[in-house]
């Protein structure tokens, strides 16, 4: 129809819309023949259905119970084999992209699997290895154990011991 206005032959202009509703048409044939042929398989995610009971459903967020779980588990095994957690500046996204998950899956299956937000699972992978290192008796400054184990300063690892043991990191020392 747009060659009505731009060609001043008519014959051209018809036979413009004729190739262009049998292309259609010939899409349309190919479609319906192969069905897969225009299928896009990433954007086909399985929504849940309102009629299945609640316990098939996952309660806030995208993500169900079982695919939490392995993402949770694959997160731990790579933060705890690779020593992850000793990266001060170590955020959610630069942890998400090391595991090869998002952002917002990582974030979910911590939460809500997990039951504790980014920060507090990666201090206490820390703190369990300053605590591995006092148990051993180990003569090294507190401070220097700290900043091996991912802590950015004195006074957050202080606070942060305190608060996953219920004691100052010299006091469980003694």
């Amino acid at each position: 129809m747009l060659f009505y206005f731009i060609s001043q032959n008519p014959i051209v202009s018809i036979l413009a819309d004729c190739l262009l509703v049998l292309m259609v048409y010939f899409i349309a044939v190919v479609q319906w023949r192969n069905p897969s042929l225009f299928h896009i398989h990433q954007l086909t995610t399985q929504q849940p259905d309102p009629t299945l009971p609640s316990a098939k459903l996952s309660s806030n967020g995208l993500l169900d119970k079982e695919t939490r779980a392995t993402i949770l588990e694959s997160v731990q095994t790579q933060v705890k084999e690779q020593a992850l957690y000793r990266n001060s500046e170590l955020t959610l996204p630069a942890l998400a992209e090391e595991v090869g998950v998002s952002v917002h899956h990582l974030s979910e299956s911590l939460n809500q699997h997990g039951g504790k937000n980014f920060n507090l699972f990666i201090n206490e992978y820390r703190v369990a290895e300053v605590c591995e290192h006092l148990d051993q008796k180990s003569e090294r400054k507190l401070i220097d154990l700290a900043l091996d184990a991912g802590f950015s300063s004195k006074s957050s690892f202080n606070a942060i011991f305190k608060k996953l043991t219920g004691q100052t990191p010299s006091r469980y020392r003694r």
